[in-house]
């Protein structure tokens, strides 16, 4: 869960600090920079959180069931419903075919997923990750 503060910033505060952390965030061009940096910044609960709202977008831009999509990647139906809103805009829809859908291997993206899934630990248990390696297979044949 995420925590933020009840002390509220001013709109133009706020806007700044956005900025400047979008224009960090866009300037790291080298991926173990922007690991690293990543690793710095957020918990271990945010990148989970954010890396499922990621695959979240690629499932539905895919067309995957919001059920497929619950029960993979073990999130609400409030959190497919918010991606999926956000993903009724234009704007992020456009954002999303240029930048992530083009630009990514998407073989490389399913597999950081699992190991984000798995919080780093390697894969144990019969089955364990059945759902998603269903999931990779039926997606490997699209």
């Amino acid at each position: 869960m995420v925590n933020i503060s009840k002390n509220k910033l001013s709109d133009e505060t706020r806007e700044k600090i956005y900025a400047q952390f979008m224009k960090t965030i866009l300037s790291l061009s080298d991926t173990n920079a922007g690991r690293e940096y990543i690793n710095n910044l957020l918990t271990d609960s945010e990148k989970i959180m954010l890396a499922k709202r990621l695959a979240v977008m690629m499932m539905l831009e895919k067309k995957y069931s919001w059920n497929e999509i619950m029960n993979v990647l073990k999130v609400s139906r409030a959190t497919v419903f918010s991606v999926k809103k956000k993903l009724g805009h234009k704007k992020s829809a456009s954002i999303l075919n240029h930048s992530i859908l083009s630009d990514i291997d998407q073989n490389k993206f399913w597999s950081t997923v699992e190991v984000i899934l798995r919080g780093g630990m390697p894969e144990y248990g019969k089955g364990r990750w059945k759902g998603l390696n269903k999931l990779n297979a039926k997606y490997n044949k699209k």
